[in-house]
C-alpha cells in the first residue's frame, strides 16, 4: 500500500499533461484497492475499526494534551471493555482481543499527546514540504517519498515501534538541515561523549535482557528470584519483565511480593493476561472477591475468551455461591467458540458437569437462558 502511494505520487508529479485525469484514475484505483482489501480480510478490518472506535473514546476524554507517553498500552483495554459494554450483542465482541498497539500511529499520537502533539507533527510536516518546494533537490524529494511511505503505513499499522523506521526518518531529515559551522574540537568531544554514553547504556541494557532471558527459562529458585531482583533497576520500566517476575514469584508461593510487582506492572500496562495474573494471585491468597473483580474485568476486555467465565465459575463455587457459579457455567456452554482447542472443550465439559447436563444439551440451555 505504501509503495503504491509513493508510485502514485511519482506519477502525479511526472504527469505534465492530464494531471487531473491521472490523479482521478489513481484515486479511484486506490479506493477500489481498499475495498478489495477489506473484503479479503473483513474480520481483520472490523477488528481495527473496533480498536479505532475505542481509541477515539480514549482521545475524547483528554483531547488537548492526551494521556502521556505510553498511554495506549497503559489504558486502552479499559476503553475497549467500556465500548463493548455500551454495545451489548455487537459482533465486535467476537473480534475483541488483547491489543498492544493502536494500528494507527495518528490515533496513538492523539491518545498520548493530544491535539497539541498532532499540531506539532503537522507543523513539522508542513515545514518539510514547504522547504522542498522552495529549495527543491533530488535528495529532498527522495526523503519526502520515504516519509510519505511511512506516513501511509502509519494509517493502519505500527511502523514507529520499529527502530528501522526511526532510522529512516532520521536519515530523511538530513537533506533539510543546513550544516552549521562549529569548532571541530567541540563537535568531536560532544559526539564522542554522547556516543560513548549511548554504547555503554545500550550494552548494559542488552546484557540485562540476555540475563532475563536465561532466568526466565529456569525454575523459580531463590537464586533465580535474586537475579530478577537485581535486574529491576534496569528493566523495572518494562511491563513484560514485571509480568514475568510476578509469575515467577507466584510460582514460588511468594504471593505478597508477586502482588506488589503485578500492581506496579498494572500502572503501565492495561492487559487481559495481567488481569488474570492479578486474579490468580488473589486466589492464592484466598481473597476470592478481589479475584472475582479481576476475572470480571478480563471477561469484559475479551468477551470471546473462555478462561475468565471458567475462573469466575470456580471462584463462585469456592465461596459457596451456587447460583452465580451456575450462571457462568451457562455462559460457558452457550458461548460461541472462536478457536477450537482441547482446553476449550475441557472447560465446556466442566461447565456441563456443574450443571448436570450433557454437551448435546447446548442448544436447549441456550434457549432456556433467553427465557
Amino acid at each position: 500500500m505504501s509503495c503504491g502511494v509513493v508510485a502514485a505520487a511519482l506519477c502525479i508529479t511526472k504527469a505534465r499533461r492530464h494531471r487531473a485525469l491521472v490523479t482521478l484514475v489513481l484515486t479511484t484505483t486506490a479506493i477500489a484497492l481498499i475495498i478489495a482489501l477489506y473484503n479479503l480480510k473483513p474480520d481483520s478490518a472490523n477488528g481495527r475499526l473496533l480498536i479505532w472506535s475505542a481509541t477515539l473514546d480514549m482521545i475524547a476524554q483528554k483531547p488537548l494534551f492526551g494521556w502521556g507517553a505510553g498511554a495506549f498500552k497503559a489504558h486502552y483495554m479499559d476503553f475497549q471493555a467500556a465500548w463493548l459494554m455500551r454495545h451489548p450483542g455487537s459482533k465486535a465482541a467476537m473480534l475483541a482481543d488483547n491489543v498492544p498497539v493502536a494500528y494507527n500511529e495518528y490515533l496513538n499520537l492523539l491518545a498520548c499527546y493530544g491535539l497539541v502533539g498532532l499540531a506539532i507533527f503537522a507543523a513539522v510536516a508542513m515545514w518539510l514540504v514547504t522547504n522542498c518546494l522552495h529549495k527543491p533537490s533530488c535528495c529532498k524529494k527522495s526523503a519526502l517519498l520515504v516519509l510519505l511511505a511511512i506516513a501511509v503505513m502509519s494509517m493502519s499499522s505500527y511502523p514507529l515501534t520499529y527502530a528501522t523506521s526511526w532510522t529512516a526518518i532520521g536519515l530523511s531529515f538530513i537533506p533539510f538541515v543546513k550544516p552549521r559551522r562549529f569548532k571541530p574540537g567541540i563537535v568531536t568531544i560532544a559526539a564522542s561523549s554522547l556516543a560513548a554514553i549511548g554504547v555503554v547504556t545500550t550494552g548494559a541494557y542488552i546484557h540485562a535482557l540476555h540475563r532475563w532471558n536465561r532466568l526466565s527459562l529456569s525454575a523459580p529458585t531463590q537464586r533465580v528470584l535474586r537475579g530478577y531482583d537485581s535486574l529491576t533497576p534496569w528493566l523495572g520500566d518494562n511491563p513484560y519483565f514485571l509480568y514475568n517476575y510476578a509469575v515467577m514469584l507466584l510460582d514460588a508461593n511468594n504471593t505478597d511480593k508477586a502482588l506488589l510487582v503485578a500492581e506496579n506492572c498494572d500502572k503501565m500496562w492495561d492487559d487481559y493476561d495481567l488481569e488474570l495474573l492479578l486474579a490468580d494471585i488473589h486466589t492464592a491468597q484466598h481473597n476470592h472477591y478481589a479475584a472475582i473483580a479481576h476475572y470480571s474485568k478480563a471477561e469484559r476486555m475479551c468477551p470471546s475468551r473462555f478462561v475468565p467465565p471458567y475462573e469466575l465459575m470456580n471462584a463462585y463455587t469456592s465461596i459457596g455461591n451456587t447460583a452465580m457459579a451456575q450462571h457462568y457455567a451457562r455462559i460457558i456452554v452457550t458461548k460461541p467458540i472462536k478457536i477450537t482447542t482441547p482446553a476449550t472443550h475441557q472447560i465446556i465439559a466442566k461447565a456441563h458437569a456443574l450443571l448436570n447436563t450433557k454437551v448435546t444439551d447446548r442448544q436447549t440451555i441456550a434457549d432456556n437462558s433467553k427465557h
